[in-house]
């Protein structure tokens, strides 16, 4: 998947999930200048991640759009409900990848704090603290741990940061370097299948937006609905 977008259809990541289970498939991210949104939690959903020097992945809180303006989806107790719902699949998602769940959490909501440290054999260990900002007594054995993201930010990782975290396989400039980074001795011209699955999924996608209209609508009729009660 070549990412170079604000944004990306979350109902990707359930075809992602489903893919990678068969056997012998293999789907691998390719951040090629910022993946912000639902493009970061695309990209997560993926096993394989790998980013061009200078982009960006991550901030992806949830929001909502309405005549009020933007604003974060849980700031009302209904919108909460679906934020809720939205950041457990993305975590179950970027879990099946074989990625830290906490990274996509950080991604999401603000109120989560993370740190990272490497263990004897130089794995990445990403870790919540469990009071105030410390870090865990059960953690004293990583080596050089250090903050990833401070509470109230949301989490938005540079390559380097990327790798740091264990989220990252490694950095490409361009396709050349990518197939060099994945092994890969070349790549093949999908041809008519990959333009074909892209007017399928284009209209797939058209779809799915006009169902989340509806749905943000109906959200949007509730918490006016509400709000009018509450001046009563």
């Amino acid at each position: 998947l070549f990412m170079d977008l604000a944004a990306h259809m979350l109902d990707i990541v359930d075809l992602l999930v489903e893919y990678q289970a068969r056997p012998n498939h293999r789907v691998a991210a390719f951040v090629q200048k910022d993946a912000m949104s639902e493009a970061a939690i695309t990209a997560m959903a993926c096993r394989e991640i790998y980013m061009t020097p200078g982009s960006a992945m991550g901030a992806a809180l949830p929001i909502s759009v309405s005549e009020h303006g933007v604003q974060a989806l849980d700031s009302t107790k209904v919108g909460e409900k679906f934020a809720s719902a939205m950041r457990a699949k993305c975590r179950t998602a970027s879990e099946a990848a074989g990625h830290n769940p906490l990274i996509v959490e950080a991604m999401m909501n603000h109120d989560v704090e993370l740190y990272v440290g490497k263990d004897a054999n130089g794995t990445a260990i990403v870790f919540a603290p469990s009071t105030g900002g410390q870090e865990q007594d059960t953690t004293d054995w990583l080596e050089q741990p250090h903050i990833l993201i401070e509470r109230d930010r949301l989490l938005t990782l540079t390559p380097e940061e990327g790798i740091n975290a264990g989220v990252v396989r490694g950095t490409a400039s361009d396709y050349d370097q990518l197939a060099v980074a994945m092994g890969l001795q070349s790549w093949a011209d999908a041809g008519d299948y990959a333009r074909k699955t892209a007017k399928r999924r284009a209209i797939l996608i058209e779809q799915n937006n006009r169902q989340f209209q509806l749905l943000h609508d109906e959200i949007d009729s509730v918490v006016n609905t509400a709000r009018r009660l509450q001046r009563r």
